[in-house]
């Protein structure tokens, strides 16, 4: 399963279809799981879903490339949406509104919900992530490329969306991203994971602290 994915865009992407799933052939059988080992989730209400998002390919000849198991992590069909509105609607409508992003995301392990990362050593295969994550950057000034933003001008908000709910949620895409906002902090620390490692320290504490009381305008909003 994959830890994390990260991209970055200007525009928005032209997509791909879905695909069938296929092996990777990069991994051997036994650094994998099997299409049968995540069937064996669905009594749950758990399929597979691409990590990386179908919707952001810039190469529609390429459209098996996101639906290889290796890309593949396990979701419940209320995260599924959710997820989708986040990665398909809102984050497109930024690019348009906001400029230049990127995007790392991934699946997140906090099954006791003490914030912090479980023990990946008891894991069983394919292992449910409790949440998935992301962390999106943009730049405050214009610029063509996130990576000619200056430190001082990158900007972020970040996410911890839940694999299931215990009562029907039926905010808006919006509101419900501004819900479950998150610091980059408390990615980290569930996670395991270092964000914006060469940022000089005070930059770095600003964007990883960072609470946000909205979210960035879209076209849509």
């Amino acid at each position: 399963m994959p830890l994390w994915t990260s991209f970055s865009f200007s525009t928005v992407s032209v997509g791909t279809v879905p695909s069938l799933w296929s092996s990777d052939v990069r991994l051997t059988a036994s650094t994998t799981a099997a299409c049968a080992e995540y069937d064996s989730l669905l009594p749950l209400n758990i399929s597979m879903g691409p990590l990386f998002p179908p919707e952001t390919s810039v190469n529609a000849s390429l459209e098996h490339i996101p639906f290889m198991v290796s890309n593949a992590i396990p979701t419940s069909d209320y995260l599924n949406a959710r997820w989708k509105e986040l990665v398909a609607e809102l984050i497109p409508n930024w690019v348009v509104s906001q400029g230049p992003l990127n995007v790392i995301m991934g699946p997140l392990f906090d099954n006791d919900a003490d914030s912090h990362v479980d023990n990946f050593t008891q894991f069983s295969t394919p292992e449910v992530p409790s949440d998935l994550f992301a962390v999106v950057t943009r730049c405050e000034d214009p610029v063509t490329s996130i990576d000619l933003c200056s430190p001082a001008s990158l900007d972020v908000a970040s996410f911890i969306y839940p694999q299931s709910q215990p009562v029907s949620n039926c905010l808006h895409a919006h509101d419900y991203a501004l819900l479950y906002s998150a610091k980059v902090h408390d990615v980290e620390l569930a996670t395991g994971l270092t964000f914006y490692p060469d940022l000089p320290f005070e930059d770095r504490t600003r964007v990883t602290l960072r609470i946000n009381s909205e979210l960035w305008r879209t076209d849509k909003h």
